[in-house]
């Protein structure tokens, strides 16, 4: 008898229209077992000590499945459906076939150390054998599997129209816009200087100057800035575009400002690239940024920051549309989601003098598309920070 297979503990069994659905919830792996679905639960339950390929092979004869996983599970939009399930992919596979397919996906083991290999880290750009980072794997999909060139333009236009003057349908019009007009629209007559830090293609910082306020917008792309600086020209007395490559370079500009200079710094999904960098290695000049940062503001100043909900950005959505619910893998040694947790943000902040004075999860817009996902699970976090002694 050759070495026995197990089914992986990880394994989600769940109805989906009258066929069992194998889903692993960590590799963000699926399969379906669709002919005489009843007989392959069956066959499972009955092998679930362990049975070599031949067993396997024998006892889903009559049994016939398809891959349902999907290649990059981001493909779709940075906050789309993450659970890795998608349509039937290739062709119907049965008896042995459909063995060597719950191999592949990883529901039958013949150690439990070769389910959790894979949730590693990539070691370079060609691994397909480590599920890696978010940042790896958006990486990966548009270097080897796109070929694109300029990946700042594959974020933009899953964000903004192609000329970058509207956001398109969905979370981030229907929760970051939403949430951001609400809010701002009952403080603009207290604030008057902004410091918009990642400011991409300057989106927001129009909004900004659309309540009145003189915006001091700063990125590190200068693709984003062009297009931001052509779109925005007409605010050219309030808005100035600046472009600085490094966290270095930004902390050298920031700190030749008068002090206490701005009522409001803020940051959009910025802190995300700031602690969790897709190279890996966070920058040095960290700590010396929020010191900045801590400088600039004025007495009653405040830094605020829209970053993704370190739990539910990023976790499989499983369940009716209607009636969701989220499967949570990871929190604090987390390879995937790689969003910071708050216990790991504040500590920084507080070391440059600031502390947490506001925390709230911006609600969706009625009518969003999956909006009863975002309702019941936050997918961003909005945090405002104020000086301590």
């Amino acid at each position: 008898m050759s070495d026995p297979f197990y089914i992986n503990p990880d394994t989600i069994f769940r109805m989906h229209r009258g066929a069992w659905l194998l889903s692993n919830p960590r590799l963000r792996t699926h399969v379906e077992l669709s002919a005489n679905p009843g007989e392959a639960f069956g066959a499972i339950a009955r092998l679930e000590k362990g049975a070599d390929v031949e067993q396997w092979s024998e006892s889903l004869k009559s049994c016939s499945g398809f891959d349902r996983t999907q290649s990059f599970f981001g493909a779709g939009g940075l906050h789309t459906d993450h659970s890795g399930l998608t349509t039937r992919v290739g062709a119907e596979c049965f008896g042995s076939s459909l063995v060597d397919l719950l191999r592949q996906r990883l529901f039958l083991l013949s150690t439990r150390e070769e389910s959790l290999d894979v949730l590693k880290p990539l070691t370079n750009v060609f691994d397909r054998g480590h599920l890696g980072s978010f940042h790896q794997r958006v990486g990966q999909y548009l270097i080897l599997d796109k070929r694109t060139r300029q990946p700042w333009r594959d974020w933009h236009e899953q964000k903004f129209s192609s000329d970058g003057r509207s956001l398109l349908p969905g979370p981030y019009r229907d929760i970051q816009e939403h949430f951001f007009d609400q809010y701002f629209s009952k403080r603009a007559a207290s604030s008057k200087a902004v410091l918009d830090f990642g400011c991409g293609n300057g989106y927001f910082s129009n909004k900004f100057a659309n309540l009145g306020m003189t915006v001091l917008a700063i990125d590190s792309s200068q693709e984003l800035l062009e297009i931001a600086r052509a779109n925005y020209r007409h605010h050219s007395s309030s808005i100035s575009f600046e472009h600085l490559s490094t966290l270095g370079e930004s902390v050298k500009y920031l700190n030749s400002l008068p002090a206490r200079c701005m009522d409001i710094i803020y940051l959009q999904d910025t802190l995300l690239l700031l602690f969790e960098p897709e190279s890996g290695q966070r920058d040095r000049a960290l700590p010396e940024l929020l010191c900045a940062f801590r400088r600039l503001l004025a007495p009653n100043g405040r830094l605020m920051s829209m970053e993704p909900n370190a739990v539910f950005w990023l976790c499989g959505r499983y369940g009716d549309p209607r009636s969701p619910y989220a499967v949570v893998t990871e929190y604090r040694h987390n390879v995937f989601n790689v969003a910071p947790t708050l216990d790991r943000i504040l500590p920084h902040l507080a070391s440059a003098g600031m502390g947490l004075i506001e925390y709230e999860h911006p609600s969706p817009q009625l009518g969003m598309p999956d909006g009863e996902f975002a309702q019941e699970f936050p997918i961003w976090d909005f945090l405002v920070f104020g000086s301590v002694a």
